[in-house]
Protein backbone atom coordinates (compact mmCIF):
# COMPACT_ATOMS: atom_id res chain seq x y z
CA UNK A 1 0.00 0.00 0.00
CA UNK A 2 2.94 3.02 0.54
CA UNK A 3 4.27 2.02 -2.70
CA UNK A 4 0.67 3.58 -4.34
CA UNK A 5 1.09 6.25 -1.53
CA UNK A 6 4.46 7.18 -3.25
CA UNK A 7 3.01 8.32 -6.26
CA UNK A 8 -0.37 10.26 -4.76
CA UNK A 9 0.65 14.02 -4.50
CA UNK A 10 -2.31 15.06 -2.22
CA UNK A 11 -3.25 14.04 1.26
CA UNK A 12 -5.50 14.88 3.82
CA UNK A 13 -4.22 13.97 7.88
CA UNK A 14 -7.46 14.16 9.48
CA UNK A 15 -7.14 15.07 13.77
CA UNK A 16 -9.44 15.54 16.53
CA UNK A 17 -6.52 17.43 18.36
CA UNK A 18 -7.09 20.84 18.12
CA UNK A 19 -4.45 21.53 20.22
CA UNK A 20 -1.39 19.73 17.70
CA UNK A 21 -3.15 21.56 15.02
CA UNK A 22 -2.38 24.66 16.81
CA UNK A 23 1.07 23.98 17.71
CA UNK A 24 1.99 23.08 14.44
CA UNK A 25 0.16 25.75 12.52
CA UNK A 26 1.96 28.20 15.66
CA UNK A 27 4.69 26.47 14.87
CA UNK A 28 5.74 25.42 18.12
CA UNK A 29 9.53 25.02 18.00
CA UNK A 30 9.40 23.85 22.04
CA UNK A 31 7.74 20.65 21.22
CA UNK A 32 9.99 17.81 19.77
CA UNK A 33 7.05 15.93 18.00
CA UNK A 34 5.66 19.51 16.06
CA UNK A 35 9.80 19.87 15.19
CA UNK A 36 10.03 16.30 13.66
CA UNK A 37 6.62 17.14 11.96
CA UNK A 38 7.28 20.50 10.26
CA UNK A 39 10.77 18.92 9.30
CA UNK A 40 8.89 15.69 7.59
CA UNK A 41 6.40 17.80 6.33
CA UNK A 42 8.88 20.43 4.87
CA UNK A 43 10.51 17.26 3.01
CA UNK A 44 7.43 16.01 2.02
CA UNK A 45 6.19 19.71 0.22
CA UNK A 46 9.68 19.97 -1.62
CA UNK A 47 8.92 16.48 -3.19
CA UNK A 48 5.98 17.80 -4.74
CA UNK A 49 3.67 16.25 -1.59
CA UNK A 50 0.23 18.44 -0.83
CA UNK A 51 -0.65 18.01 2.97
CA UNK A 52 -3.47 19.52 4.25
CA UNK A 53 -4.31 19.10 7.70
CA UNK A 54 -7.76 19.06 9.04
CA UNK A 55 -9.77 19.41 12.35
CA UNK A 56 -12.71 16.79 13.02
CA UNK A 57 -14.68 16.94 16.55
CA UNK A 58 -13.93 13.65 18.57
CA UNK A 59 -15.76 10.80 17.90
CA UNK A 60 -16.20 9.63 20.94
CA UNK A 61 -19.63 8.73 22.25
CA UNK A 62 -21.60 9.08 18.85
CA UNK A 63 -22.35 5.60 18.32
CA UNK A 64 -22.40 6.10 14.51
CA UNK A 65 -18.98 7.69 14.65
CA UNK A 66 -17.67 4.78 16.60
CA UNK A 67 -18.57 1.80 14.28
CA UNK A 68 -17.13 3.30 11.44
CA UNK A 69 -13.97 3.92 13.34
CA UNK A 70 -14.02 0.39 14.28
CA UNK A 71 -14.79 -0.55 10.68
CA UNK A 72 -11.81 1.84 9.46
CA UNK A 73 -9.52 -0.14 11.79
CA UNK A 74 -10.78 -3.55 11.05
CA UNK A 75 -9.77 -2.74 7.04
CA UNK A 76 -6.81 -1.21 7.58
CA UNK A 77 -7.46 1.11 4.27
CA UNK A 78 -4.84 3.77 4.40
CA UNK A 79 -1.82 4.90 7.08
CA UNK A 80 0.33 8.16 6.46
CA UNK A 81 3.35 6.95 8.18
CA UNK A 82 5.91 10.31 8.68
CA UNK A 83 9.15 9.16 9.72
Amino acid sequence: MWSNAQKEKKFVIFSDSMSSLQSINGFNLDSDLVQKFLKDYTILAKNGKNIVLCWIPSHLGILGNEIALMQLQSQHSLYLSLR
